[in-house]
């Protein structure tokens, strides 16, 4: 608990070169975002300018503007928020590790060599799983990471369609906090 990788390991998460190729992904999908929002501004723009006196119509585009800010804001501080969860897990993790005794990690021994069998089997599933969620949950975020930007520009296509965003969000924060919760039940029954 609480070992993850080497210093060659970002927040404990994924190896630098991954976390590289991520963010070179996460650029492609940013100037995709960019594109779009841009795009979708000066339609905005345009209709803006060619629309009648009505109101109603004229509040719906500035509403439709107010997004498109609130989407660019989102864009320009993805990453840091991200780096900002990732340390904040990271820390969170480090508090609880350090409060458990690690020799009660190691598999348990049992004097029947049936039952130490048995507890072996059980000992490597264990394992197998925990590393298996851990490989699983490095691809997810990695994932949620570099598809981020447009999560973010769903925000303006209008009412309802923010729920993507909101899965993805919620998403994307579970995987980020997934270690320090199990930190967090390892700490407890570790003792």
């Amino acid at each position: 608990l609480g070992s993850r990788g080497s210093s060659s390991y970002n927040y404990g998460l994924m190896s630098e070169n991954w976390w590289n190729v991520v963010l070179q992904y996460q650029l492609v999908f940013q100037a995709i975002a960019w594109i779009i929002l841009v795009c979708g501004f000066i339609k905005t723009l345009i209709e803006l300018n060619l629309s009648t006196v009505n109101p109603q119509k004229r509040m719906n585009l500035f509403d439709t503007v107010q997004k498109f800010i609130v989407v660019g804001i989102g864009l320009v501080i993805l990453i840091p928020c991200v780096q900002f969860m990732l340390e904040c897990n990271n820390v969170i993790v480090d508090l609880f590790a350090s409060q458990i005794d690690t020799s009660v990690l190691n598999m348990p021994l049992v004097t029947n060599w049936i039952a130490q069998i048995l507890v072996g089997f059980a000992w490597i599933m264990l394992l197998l799983y925990i590393n298996f969620l851990y490989i699983m949950r490095s691809v997810t975020v990695a994932l949620l990471i570099a598809s981020g930007p447009f999560f973010i520009a769903t925000i303006s296509w209008g009412h309802g369609k923010s729920s993507l965003f909101s899965s993805w969000a919620r998403e994307l924060i579970a995987n980020i906090f997934v270690q320090s919760v199990h930190a967090f039940v390892l700490s407890f029954l570790c003792q």
